[in-house]
């Protein structure tokens, strides 16, 4: 877990000055699907690795480049294996145990609980249309506050 928190550390780092640096400079607006959260989640929480020390890197790892708005798509770890089942594209992380995958989700609830950026917790149990309702509610309502 140590060694793959630190390779993809290396790829964030590289991320970051290669590509979203150079876009927000120039003005435009960067989407992710995914930021460090998911490193510290998937090898903090879901492997039971340390979790400060993973903070840290991902600081140096990030230059300090943190999000306006994140959404994390939240549903049972049952389901969503189910659902994720369907794709036909499985990973490593997608092979762990159960009992993994509910590491995972409580460690990515606990971070949205405790960083300070502004996250939308999203009920992905939902229909697709109704999933993006819920994300166009919550970046709405950080403008109109």
């Amino acid at each position: 877990p140590l060694a793959e928190a630190l390779l993809f550390s290396a790829d964030r780092a590289e991320h970051v000055t290669q590509v979203l640096q150079p876009a927000l400079q120039e003005g435009k607006t960067v989407i992710l699907d995914r930021y460090y959260y998911s490193t510290v989640a998937f090898q903090g929480y879901g492997h039971q690795t340390p979790i400060e020390p993973l903070l840290t890197l991902s600081q140096i790892a990030t230059q300090g480049l943190l999000p306006d708005v994140v959404l994390l798509l939240d549903i049972e770890p049952k389901l969503g294996l189910e659902r994720n089942s369907d794709k036909n594209a499985s990973d490593s992380f997608e092979q762990e145990e159960l009992s993994f995958h509910s590491r995972l989700r409580e460690g990515f609830l606990a971070l949205a609980d405790t960083l300070p950026e502004p996250f939308g917790i999203i009920d992905a149990v939902a229909s697709q249309d109704e999933v993006f309702e819920q994300a166009k509610r919550f970046i709405v309502s950080l403008f109109h506050d």
